[in-house]
């Protein structure tokens, strides 16, 4: 049995029964290569004309994200920190969801769009000062989220909102 993470592993031995040496962890990876640490004034700031601090939502917009997170936290600070931006880009089963909610809540540090083409994803990538990885709660064992290992790849700091015993929460603890 092959899965993406230890989270997984441990699940399948816990929930099934499955004999630890049956499981074979075989973690995702990106292409190193193509993401070389990169300054943060990229093609993509200057389009999109962020300046300050930039906090860099990419991917899959559904329920095993939990990027209503992320937008309470934006609520929290916009008056405070006008500074700093909340960029999401991708698509997905939520995404009309966050669009509305950011419109109908006034988040006017927040901006939705949709994804970048894949040539111009190391630079959105660069021009994040933070990259965040939200899992929905109860995910762990069930999921890994193949963002993660481009955020790393990418050299950026990465603020998590997920379970201590999910495998992104157990990589960041371990480094």
């Amino acid at each position: 049995v092959v899965v993406l993470g230890r989270c997984m592993r441990d699940h399948l031995i816990e929930a099934y029964g499955l004999p630890p040496e049956s499981i074979e962890v075989i973690t995702n990876w990106h292409d190193c290569s193509a993401l070389k640490s990169r300054p943060n004034e990229t093609r993509f700031r200057t389009k999109h004309n962020i300046t300050g601090m930039m906090v860099l939502y990419s991917g899959n917009m559904g329920t095993s994200q939990s990027i209503d997170d992320l937008l309470e936290a934006a609520k929290l600070i916009k008056d405070t920190h006008p500074d700093i931006s909340f960029v999401l880009a991708g698509s997905g089963n939520s995404y009309d969801r966050y669009k509305n909610r950011i419109e109908k809540e006034n988040i006017t540090n927040a901006r939705i769009m949709e994804p970048v083409a894949f040539e111009d994803y190391p630079d959105l990538l660069a021009a994040a000062d933070v990259q965040v990885i939200p899992m929905a709660a109860g995910l762990e064992g069930l999921a890994v989220p193949s963002k993660f290992y481009p955020s790393l790849a990418s050299g950026r700091p990465i603020l998590a909102i997920a379970s201590p015993f999910s495998e992104v929460g157990r990589v960041i603890i371990e480094t």
